[in-house]
């Protein structure tokens, strides 16, 4: 299983640095998102009892019953809310963002739309780069069969919140444009998998 990864080559001094390649199954960080998201589907699973339980309770007139399950599966919500937090964080912390790449690789719509918010904003402040770069994936791994799910949605949010960006990467990935800022940034999107690069 392969998947992009942003790396950032200095013209200054010729070294290029590597951002953690998530999408690598070797990668220590995969394995704790997907132990991670075990977890957290396998307590949604018995959320999903404890909620059906407790309308078939409160159907048959047992307000108690229904009420302590529905306590229950509001805990659960609970640690299933922390467990994927840390997923995002498990993903998100090996890469440098000041950068201007962020992968998406691994994550959730709604966690990657949060991201991608926060992402595009610091660097529409900050200008340091001329354009920066969202690795969204181009769905070849999605259950929809090659049907991208992140992409289309990151679409919509830029578009939404005028910001202009074209597609690189084979879809794989978007480059946004900071109006106003300083730098080329000379950021590669690297494939890991059919050790392929581009520079943007």
């Amino acid at each position: 299983m392969g998947g992009l990864l942003c790396c950032f080559s200095s013209a200054a001094d010729g070294v290029t640095q590597k951002q953690a390649p998530l999408a690598s199954p070797q990668h220590t960080q995969v394995v704790s998102v997907k132990s991670l998201r075990a977890q957290a589907r396998k307590l949604g699973d018995k959320r999903h009892e404890l909620s059906t339980e407790s309308q078939a309770a409160w159907k048959a007139g047992d307000k108690k019953a229904a009420h302590d399950k529905s306590v229950q599966a509001k805990a659960l919500l609970t640690k299933i809310d922390a467990l994927n937090e840390r997923c995002v964080a498990a993903i998100v912390k090996p890469q440098d963002l000041s950068l201007g790449c962020i992968d998406l690789h691994k994550l959730y719509v709604k966690e990657a739309l949060a991201l991608v918010s926060s992402f595009v904003s610091d660097h529409m402040k900050s200008k340091k780069w001329s354009h920066i770069v969202i690795v969204t994936g181009a769905g070849h791994h999605s259950k929809r069969h090659d049907q991208p799910v992140i992409r289309p949605k990151v679409e919509e949010w830029l578009k939404a919140n005028k910001h202009s960006f074209v597609e690189i990467h084979k879809r794989g990935a978007l480059k946004v444009d900071v109006p106003g800022g300083k730098t080329p940034n000379r950021v590669i999107v690297q494939d890991e998998h059919f050790n392929r690069h581009n520079k943007v």
